[in-house]
């Protein structure tokens, strides 16, 4: 466990008191930490002795949970993670790398004898390899498993017999870097980076049986252009079932399809491995493992079962829903309304929930409206008003989305009857070809007079802020002084009448960029006559007559 601390406190258990000897802090940071039953090792780095660890060694044997502090341990390097930590009877193994001399890394491994863990002996080291960077590390029995990388990724096997001559028994050479090495008998599993085409998740699977000559058996990237994984950096995302011959790897990257969020299937068996199918994810997946006859898939967002009886082909079971994004949020009597837009890299659908405000945290309706962002929404005289648009980039210099001819229905408005809640009751829905609504989900609606809504958004601004102005419609320039303002995306009044919702009717479409770059702020005042909005242009054009 990495840590980047300025201070690390270990308590045993119990009250806290201060001078409590099962109390103790370390000061520095690049803190991590591993245990056995007897020891814990905490390792840290000071800001006066920033490239070499101290390795702290407290006795945690108390079965009444009493921790005693023993001696130190000063390796000849740095410490990056918990596996390159080892206590195998009275030795401990340590794997560090300094920059040595000053002029380039030098990985090594020392061991240490704890028979006095008060006074702890430096025993034998050896060099590991100099000018690489030091990669994943994993300790099983007499071996030590070693990644470097620079160019290429070797992979070395440290005969750890002798404590007081440990020596590099083989070395393998492959491309890219292994981040995580997982014993299994005479077989190694590691996840990586294939940096060969692209740069990509790649799982690989090496005979070292022999540790003279450790072989590369089989590799499988996971994704296609670009791909990253968290197992990557934490070794619990990694799914490793080797009785039933699976490997699950969660990941995300771009491929030729767009960006993606999927868990690979990977065939483990004794001499390959074999990509299969993937499951997809709204939201990057976090673990994924089995659990009885299903695979079950974890996300921040939901919990998948599949049946993976067609690998290639896993079968969606089941979905639980265990967290939603709330992008804008109504009160209605005694429940709320939630509004989860589409258009952001983790949803391709908006969502209405409702919930009672006694009970938050339980839906009780959920009702999907499709594909294009929520704009905005306004409850009034229990019906629900939600507005909805495609949005796309719009550079404030160009003028050409401003004459473009409508091709496709971009805006919907869709009323809703509240009088039911929780149930939803759909009354009415239009949907409109305008001229392209540029970047932004944050308009509001404005009730300029009973039954008739505007809705109008606030300014994108570029370059320079001017000072605020204001907007009479039908009138004239009201409060305020003029300034020099570059661009924008405001200055737009798509407007509804609504005294009917069930024949609800659009009524305009009116866009002031069309003739200027103006930029507009949320709207502050609307009455039966006129709509007063704050602006800044860098000029002030005529007013025509919008309402």
């Amino acid at each position: 466990m990495g840590m980047g601390l300025d201070r690390f406190v270990v308590r045993s258990r119990g009250s806290f008191r201060a001078g409590d000897p099962g109390h103790f802090g370390f000061a520095g940071s690049g803190n991590v930490v591993t245990a056995t039953y007897r020891f814990l090792f905490v390792s840290s780095r000071t800001p006066a002795d920033w490239w070499h660890s101290i390795i702290h060694v407290l006795d945690i044997s108390d079965v009444h949970g009493a921790i005693r502090a023993q001696g130190n341990i000063r390796p000849r390097g740095q410490v990056p993670d918990k596996f390159k930590m080892d206590l195998t009877g009275d030795i401990f193994t340590v794997v560090s790398e300094t920059w040595r001399d000053r002029s380039q890394w030098t990985s090594l491994l020392e061991n240490f004898s704890l028979a006095n863990p008060k006074a702890p002996e430096r025993l034998g080291s050896v060099v590991i390899k100099a000018g690489e960077r030091l990669f994943a590390t994993r300790f099983d029995g007499n071996r030590a498993y070693v990644v470097t990388f620079q160019q290429i990724d070797p992979l070395f096997v440290v005969d750890l017999t002798d404590p007081r001559q440990p020596r590099v028994a083989g070395e393998l050479e492959v491309p890219g870097w292994s981040t995580y090495i997982h014993p299994l008998g005479d077989r190694l599993v590691t996840i990586g980076i294939d940096n060969v085409n692209g740069w990509r998740v790649a799982v690989s699977l090496f005979d070292v049986k022999n540790p003279a000559a450790p072989k590369l058996l089989s590799r499988v990237p996971v994704g296609e252009n670009y791909s990253w994984s968290e197992a990557n950096t934490d070794e619990k995302a990694f799914g490793i079932l080797p009785d039933i011959g699976l490997l699950l790897v969660p990941y995300q990257g771009y491929t030729t399809n767009g960006y993606a969020s999927r868990v690979q299937l990977i065939d483990l068996k004794a001499d390959s491995l074999m990509a299969r199918g993937t499951i997809d994810h709204t939201l990057v997946p976090r673990r994924a493992t089995m659990h009885r006859d299903r695979v079950l898939s974890l996300s921040g967002r939901e919990l998948l079962a599949l049946d993976p009886k067609d690998r290639h082909h896993p079968a969606l079971k089941g979905t639980l829903e265990i967290a939603w994004r709330v992008d804008r949020l109504l009160l209605a009597g005694d429940h709320l309304l939630e509004f989860s837009a589409a258009g952001s890299w983790d949803a391709t659908q908006s969502v209405l929930r409702v919930a009672a405000v006694a009970d938050p945290d339980r839906i009780v309706r959920t009702t999907a409206l499709g594909e294009l962002p929520v704009l905005g929404s306004v409850a009034k005289d229990r019906h629900l008003f939600v507005l909805q648009g495609k949005t796309e980039w719009w550079w404030p210099n160009d003028t050409s989305g401003d004459t473009k001819p409508p091709t496709e229905n971009n805006v919907s408005l869709t009323v809703f009857d509240l009088s039911g809640l929780p149930e939803l009751k759909q009354v009415a829905k239009m949907n409109l070809a305008t001229q392209p609504l540029g970047w932004g989900t944050d308009w509001n609606g404005l009730w300029v007079k009973p039954g008739v809504i505007a809705w109008t958004r606030g300014g994108v601004y570029w370059g320079w802020w001017g000072r605020g102005g204001g907007i009479l419609a039908d009138a004239k320039q009201v409060g305020g002084r003029w300034a020099p303002s570059y661009g924008g995306q405001g200055g737009r009044l798509i407007t509804f009448d609504v005294t009917n919702v069930q024949t609800a009717k659009f009524v305009s479409d009116f866009n002031l960029i069309a003739s200027d770059r103006w930029n507009f702020s949320t709207a502050f005042t609307a009455s039966e006559k006129v709509l007063c909005l704050p602006v800044m242009s860098r000029r002030v054009p005529s007013f025509p007559k919008i309402l």
